[in-house]
């Protein structure tokens, strides 16, 4: 499979997907599409309207419990691969899917069951954890420019999955979302069992292996602080009452939406080198924009607000996913470790935000101002604590620049790599990448 990147044209790009894209590789935009179907349309809980923090409780017992499984599970298998535990791989689907008809059982089938709605909505945070992280383990195992071609396109399964929810309603419809994780796992373990184009490496000695946790920390502290932001901004306003669920709403989520697909493509087809801070620096303007124009009482300005907030929460969603599919194929840990942790700290920012949007509400409806001041904070804070992470870029990227296994600068003689590089890719004909 070829490099991205420099001199490799739209077309090769499009030949090497033709070549070896497959359906399967598309099963992690089916979990994608669950969530967004489910906790972002009125087509399991009619009353939402699409707004997350309106639905039912079991919302915030599905978002705990999988937080809580991301981050205990990661320690159990920070140096081991979840998807060789036949049992996890097995039920995470199925059992997902059994939860999300549980949690959904009275707007479903008119059955009012709290007890088994609660106990549903525990298990879907349980199994689609694992589901998250055995996605993180095959991510891992597949050559990177693999990744990169198919990850940013399994961002149109929920944009489709949004899209038909749109028009199609009622219980077969709600049957049919909650059967999306039961796909997503379906298609992993077909994806798993694909020995042509997995290329496991081996972890790192314990000798070889950097100090990583407190590099995944401050990463995860910057991705907690910008969901804080987005679900925030999610919470705070209901955007479907503008002009009802089916309309400009849904536009200005499909622009959101293809345009994070549009900007990653291209990233990864003309960036010379796939600098994913540098992508992590121009979604920053993004999120601050977006939750700022809710401040502004104006159809427009709710408009670009959703645009924003859905370009930054997928482009955000498709870079880090990227990013930790790097570092385990570094050997620095597991793949599902390193998604494992990521997603950890993803639902902490978003449960964290529309805890806050649901606490502020009743003050906000009844102030713009409360609004505009709760933004700044949060804005500052997430500005705050990104740069942070920026500020550390050089010392996190050696999980995914340099070979971890190398020995120690003072050890080698020094040697003007980029030259060596450029002297070779002139003379082997490479392309920049």
């Amino acid at each position: 499979m070829r490099a991205f990147g420099g001199g490799f044209s739209a077309g090769d790009y499009l030949s090497d997907i033709a070549e070896n894209f497959k359906f399967r590789y598309l099963g992690l935009g089916f979990l994608w599409a669950w969530i967004y179907c489910t906790w972002f349309t009125p087509v399991l809980f009619p009353e939402s309207t699409g707004l997350t923090v309106n639905n039912d409780i079991s919302w915030f017992i599905s978002a705990a419990s999988v937080m809580v499984t991301l981050f205990v599970m990661s320690l159990f298998v920070r140096h081991r691969d979840l998807s060789t535990v036949p049992v996890i791989g097995s039920i995470a689907g199925p059992a997902t899917t059994l939860g999300a008809i549980m949690m959904a059982i009275e707007p479903l089938f008119g059955i009012s069951l709290p007890v088994v709605s609660f106990v549903g909505a525990a298990l879907t945070g349980v199994a689609s954890g694992w589901l998250w992280m055995l996605w993180g383990e095959f991510t891992g195992k597949v050559d990177q420019e693999l990744a990169e071609m198919f990850v940013p396109f399994c961002v149109a399964v929920p944009l489709a999955g949004i899209f038909t929810c749109t028009f199609v309603t009622g219980p077969l419809a709600g049957v049919a979302v909650c059967c999306l994780p039961l796909v997503s796992g379906w298609l992993f373990d077909l994806s798993i069992r694909d020995t042509e184009v997995l290329k496991p490496v081996t972890l790192l000695s314990a000798e070889d292996r950097p100090k990583y946790m407190g590099d995944f920390l401050r990463v995860g502290l910057g991705s907690l602080s910008i969901y804080t932001c987005l679900s925030f901004a999610w919470g705070t306003l209901d955007y479907a009452t503008m002009t009802g669920w089916g309309d400009t709403h849904l536009i200005s989520y499909i622009i959101g939406a293809a345009l994070a697909i549009v900007v990653a493509v291209l990233s990864i087809l003309y960036l010379k080198r796939l600098d994913l801070f540098a992508l992590y620096r121009w979604l920053i303007p993004v999120i601050l924009i977006g939750p700022a124009l809710l401040a502004v009482e104006s159809f427009w300005a709710r408009f670009f607000s959703l645009m924003l907030v859905t370009l930054a929460q997928y482009g955000f969603d498709i870079i880090v996913w990227i990013y930790f599919s790097r570092i385990a194929r570094k050997g620095v840990c597991s793949g599902g470790f390193a998604i494992g942790i990521n997603r950890g700290f993803v639902q902490a920012g978003c449960f964290t935000g529309s805890l806050i949007a649901m606490g502020l509400r009743p003050l906000i409806e009844q102030s713009e101002t409360m609004l505009l001041f709760v933004v700044l904070i949060l804005s500052g804070v997430m500005t705050s604590v990104v740069l942070m992470v920026l500020n550390r870029k050089d010392e996190i990227e050696r999980m995914t620049t340099k070979d971890a296994a190398q020995p120690a600068p003072s050890d080698v003689p020094s040697v003007d790599y980029e030259a060596v590089c450029d002297r070779l890719a002139e003379t082997c004909g490479l392309t920049a990448r």
